[in-house]
């Protein structure tokens, strides 16, 4: 038997400290996307060997996307979560110590790197 926990046992686990809700948020959503790979995986094997599946290839690039979209949204859900979280708590954060340019200044260049210097 592996000394290895479980994968619902690593759901909202986190690093010993206070868990912020977007962390846990985000560690389910990256659980359940292992849950998901994990029993697609084991049904595509059955299904492969009794020749039901008919592209497991396809198959297996179709369920790589579905999992990488979901993680980046995750990731973004969490990164939204926290600078919520950073906000909320320190609002003095929003204000610009910096130059300000308004946003007419801003359209009249063509791309990004024209703006930027």
């Amino acid at each position: 038997m592996s000394d290895m926990p479980s994968i619902n046992a690593l759901a909202t686990a986190g690093a010993g400290g206070p868990e912020t809700l977007p962390c846990k948020l985000f560690s389910d959503d990256i659980i359940d996307i292992v849950k998901v790979v994990s029993a697609t995986t084991s049904n595509a094997v059955r299904l492969t060997e009794h020749s039901i599946l008919p592209d497991p290839e396809a198959i297996g690039q179709t369920l790589f996307e579905m999992c990488l979209v979901r993680a980046v949204d995750s990731a973004l859900a969490y990164i939204t979560g926290v600078l919520q979280l950073v906000y909320q708590q320190v609002p003095e954060a929003l204000k610009s110590k910096g130059e300000q340019i308004d946003i007419a200044q801003v359209l009249e260049f063509d791309s990004k790197s024209e703006l930027l210097p």
